[in-house]
């Protein structure tokens, strides 16, 4: 082989290397179930405790939830039980026409549970979440 023909050769490997890389960064983009309520149309946050007193929260408080999020440790799919009564906060969104709701159970002071789409995921080191929203619902209830 000449010259040529190892500059095409290496040019052609170099842009298919590329344009999979490209593919890769691009095509792995995933949206966090918290980018999809922050970027919905419209979102509102209520929490309900076991005495059926519910609360329409401020909308920033959902975005003060997803500011401590990453501080939960997730323990994998809930297998609690699920007849016992628990403090719940909903959030409810609009994408487009579609209404969808994520909910949190406050399973103790510590401890919450993410419900949505029939999926339970059971956290823990919950406790400045668990913390903020129950004196968040306090304060508005009283």
């Amino acid at each position: 082989m000449n010259k040529n023909k190892y500059l095409i050769l290496g040019s052609t490997i170099l842009v298919i290397v590329a344009v999979i890389i490209i593919i890769l960064v691009t095509g792995n983009k995933k949206t966090s179930w918290q980018d999809e309520v922050l970027n919905s149309d419209k979102y509102t946050i209520t929490m309900e405790d076991c005495n059926e007193r519910k609360v329409e929260l401020p909308s920033d408080t959902v975005k003060e939830i997803f500011a401590k999020w990453d501080k939960l440790s997730n323990n994998g799919p809930w297998t609690g039980n699920n007849d016992v009564c628990f403090q719940k906060v909903t959030i409810t969104f609009e994408k487009g026409a579609v209404v969808k709701n994520y909910e949190i159970l406050l399973i103790d002071e510590t401890s919450l549970v993410l419900n949505f789409d029939n999926n339970s995921t059971y956290y823990n080191n919950g406790k400045e979440i668990i913390t903020y929203l129950e004196e968040t619902f306090i304060n508005i209830r009283d």
